[in-house]
């Protein structure tokens, strides 16, 4: 497992709660028609996203589901294709993500076990999008990640851990979200994972 693989296994979903609050109109004494009128009139209109507020939206969802899909491939690696990681991931992360999984069919592991992300912060955002530039810039948005990799665990054949037993129980690192077919929502790819000098947090 060189350097580059610990960041792929050491980050997991991250869940917003995104609150909201309800209008609480004052009751009306008289019939109950013009309470309800009153009550129906009272919903404010949604304010539209702004271009940066939807591509994070968009982006952050690609990450929770990086998060979910990197310990499911992981888990039973002898059954579970290269094109597990196709909806999340995109570059060198991929090339990555899929050379993690081939060294775990090569040694017989599995993983089991949860990883929890403790934040995840956006550290910045380009919406450029200029794919002839050299190199290729496309639509990007970066997240500082802290996750708990504590409850996360990976055996060989012989029920063996392969994980340090000196593991730091959480991480920081970058993780950068691409999207080569932006504006299309659909587009946003992990791009790359790197573990950060202070990695604990």
């Amino acid at each position: 497992m060189n350097a580059r693989t610990a960041p792929v296994i050491a980050i997991a979903a991250a869940l917003f709660a995104v609150g909201c609050s309800d209008p609480d109109p004052t009751p009306s004494p008289s019939t109950a028609p013009t309470v309800s009128t009153a009550t129906s009139s009272a919903w404010p209109t949604p304010t539209p996203l702004t271009p940066e507020e939807e591509a994070t939206a968009a982006a952050e969802e690609v990450v929770r589901k990086y998060f979910e899909t990197v310990p499911r491939c992981l888990a039973d690696p002898m059954n579970t294709e290269p094109s597990c990681f196709d909806d999340v991931a995109i570059g060198s992360e991929l090339n990555d993500s899929r050379n993690s999984l081939i060294a775990a069919k090569q040694v017989e592991s599995t993983a089991s076990g949860t990883l929890d992300v403790i934040s995840l912060e956006r550290q910045s955002i380009d919406l450029s999008h200029d794919l002839e530039a050299s190199p290729p810039n496309p639509a990007t948005v970066i997240f500082e990640v802290c996750t708990d990799v504590s409850r996360f665990q990976i055996v060989d054949n012989d029920g063996n851990s392969l994980i340090p037993a000196d593991r730091n129980p959480r991480v920081r690192a970058n993780l950068g979200v691409l999207n080569y077919e932006y504006p299309d929502g659909d587009g946003w790819r992990v791009g790359w994972v790197e573990e950060l000098e202070e990695s604990t947090c």
